[in-house]
Formats: structure tokens, sequence, C-alpha cells
């Protein structure tokens, strides 16, 4: 997000907020899970607006999983696209990885995509919520 935002100066500030009891060096999950969503949300919510975009990540420690929202106030999903039948490379990718996790590891992985209009006509952008088994490498 810091590469992103000093290559788009004054383009959208983000911020981090995780909980202060999670503990990372000993937390396992699957790596570049929450990265294309955090681009998608940079590239393409940001894009061709006029006013600030603003990206916050929500990192919360649930246990079993890991709980990531990601949030920004850009333009939202094109819900036109998705009509036409166009899908991301990403979420393909996304998908995949996430039925084989859940296939190897027998464990829930929740996955949750919004438009923010859909449920408030005054807000805009796109909420992804990410529930993350974490993975026993023993």
């Amino acid at each position: 997000m810091e590469l992103e935002k000093m290559r788009n100066p004054g383009k959208f500030d983000f911020t981090v907020l995780a909980d202060e009891n999670i503990e990372s060096d000993f937390i396992r999950i699957p790596p570049m899970m929450i990265q294309p969503f955090i681009e998608n949300a940079i590239k393409h919510g940001f894009s061709d607006i006029d006013y600030p975009g603003l990206l916050t990540l929500k990192i919360s420690d649930k246990d079993k999983w890991v709980e990531f929202v990601i949030e920004d106030n850009g333009k939202g999903l094109n819900t036109e696209k998705a009509e036409t039948g166009h899908h991301s490379m990403a979420m393909q990718i996304f998908e995949k990885r996430r039925k084989l996790i859940q296939q190897k590891h027998k464990k829930e992985f929740k996955f949750e995509i919004k438009n923010l209009k859909d449920t408030d006509a005054l807000k805009s952008g796109v909420r992804i919520c990410i529930n993350v088994p974490v993975l026993d490498y023993d």
C-alpha cells in the first residue's frame, strides 16, 4: 500500500487497524490472500474519482481464523461488467486457492464482497471480508 501511495501521490490514503493481541510470529496463513483485493481497490476503485480515496484494512484474530476486512470509498463494483460475464483473473485464482485450502485443511474459509451503496445509498466503495483459517503445519 505504501508503494502504491508513493506511485500515486494524493490519490488515496490508507489505514491499517490490527488487533493488539495478534501474535503474527505464530499465526500462519496462506501468502498473498489479500494483496489482489488491495491492488484492485487502488487500481479500479480509485480510478477516475474526484475526491481522495481511503483504503482501510482491519485485521482481527478470531482464534481459529484471521479476519481481514478491506474497505475503500472508491466508486464501487461495476455491476454491468459482472452481468456481461467478465471475471477477474485475480478473483479466479483466489477462489481456486480458497477451495483448495478448504479441501486440504478441512477448515472453513469464508469470503464476502459487498458494494457499500447496496446497504447505504450515501456510501460508495467496496467492503471485502475474508476469514482465513489459521493453518497447522505440523
